[in-house]
């Protein structure tokens, strides 16, 4: 949520009548984000456990049940946290600023603990894989080739870091931001 929302809502609030077709549409619109969100992570954990399946059905050698374990438990977890993280959030009836308010303080502390399971969850598949890589290289895989493995894990991870940590960093603002204008409303009233 930007600055710019989040002045509005405050005008929204501070009016004598205030006006909730923007927030309506704000609701409506991060309704919507939250559908995506959820697909995405449906999507990607039924990834998980479709790339488990096919690496055990296609070649049955120990490294491959490892991995597809990894992969699969991985996948159960994402789909169970997206279940539980998200229940509940999907209405948008909401009648007047106060219910608009607390539910975009309650969907942006679901984002937050989305994005720190996101962030666990990259750490625990960087460790999966760095030591899936080394496996392979003790077992006798070109040193050449497990390095090049390992410095596009390190690189990848370093990336998806940077962009979870700036995800934290925004949605921790935006989660400020509410938490100030649930307080003026009190103080309001």
């Amino acid at each position: 949520m930007s600055d710019r929302e989040l002045d509005s809502w405050a005008g929204a609030w501070q009016s004598n009548v205030p006006d909730l077709g923007p927030l309506r549409k704000r609701a409506a619109r991060e309704g919507l984000w939250l559908r995506v969100i959820v697909a995405n992570d449906a999507l990607g954990s039924l990834g998980c456990l479709a790339v488990a399946v096919w690496f055990v059905l296609d070649e049955p050698d120990l490294l491959r049940l490892v991995i597809a374990g990894g992969l699969a438990a991985l996948g159960a977890l994402g789909c169970v946290f997206t279940m539980q993280n998200w229940r509940g959030l999907w209405q948008d009836g909401a009648a007047s600023v106060r219910d608009y308010l607390a539910q975009a303080r309650a969907r942006s502390a679901a984002r937050l603990r989305w994005i720190r399971l996101g962030g666990w969850l990259l750490a625990a598949e960087m460790m999966f894989f760095g030591a899936v890589i080394a496996w392979r290289w003790q077992a006798g895989v070109d040193p050449g080739k497990a390095g090049r493995a390992l410095v596009l894990l390190l690189v990848l991870c370093i990336a998806a870091g940077i962009f979870v940590g700036w995800l934290l960093r925004r949605e921790r603002r935006n989660a400020a931001g509410l938490e100030r204008m649930a307080a003026e409303i009190e103080r309001e009233t």
